[in-house]
């Protein structure tokens, strides 16, 4: 399974992404595979378009994109639990990677908000917490009052299990019980 690296999708996606992140787009892409939704990427790209209010993707922005989606499936289809979100390596300053996986966390309610049908929104209990956890993480600030300690990086990978696994019980929820009960695959669903 290749690894995505981030610095090389960032700058294959700054010229078009303007504000919006390569992690919130990892994360937008995520949401949408979390409710079977990821694996057409017609309408990934439209909803990015409608997303960053772009009219077209050009060619190296496409090219991350496919990247991103063809990961996230392949993650998330892996059997040994492999998700991953998107955010920068430990190599780079712990504030940048806290603002990161919140940015990542808006993007993936984007997608999963974008992306439910209106007869799933009786969510289980542990959806619902799941959800309202991802909505308090998308929210977290990272305040540079203090050079970063071991605990706060324990802090942060702390996070990111939780929201690997918060992701990886959505997809079970939502995209894979779905698809079991229509015995449509993910290609054949449509946003509604």
């Amino acid at each position: 399974m290749k690894k995505l690296q981030y610095e090389e999708l960032s700058a294959q996606l700054s010229d078009w992404a303007g504000i919006c992140s390569c992690s919130e787009i990892h994360g937008l892409i995520s949401g949408l595979a979390s409710v079977g939704l990821a694996s057409n990427y017609q309408l990934l790209e439209t909803v990015l378009l409608r997303h960053l209010e772009e009219q077209s993707c050009p060619a190296p922005a496409a090219e991350a994109l496919r990247e991103i989606q063809e990961s996230i499936l392949e993650q998330l289809e892996d059997s040994s639990f492999a998700f991953e979100a998107l955010i920068p390596d430990d190599v780079e300053d712990l504030y940048v990677r806290v603002q990161a996986l919140s940015e990542w966390c808006q993007g993936f309610l984007v997608g999963f908000g974008t992306g439910v049908k209106a007869e799933q929104k009786n969510f289980s209990q542990e959806a619902q917490e799941v959800l309202r956890d991802l909505v308090e993480i998308s929210n977290v600030a990272a305040e540079r009052s203090h050079e970063p300690e071991e605990e706060d990086e324990l802090a942060l990978n702390e996070l990111e299990e939780y929201v690997r696994t918060a992701v990886m019980m959505l997809y079970s929820e939502f995209a894979l019980s779905e698809a079991q009960a229509t015995g449509q695959d993910e290609t054949e669903q449509t946003l509604h």
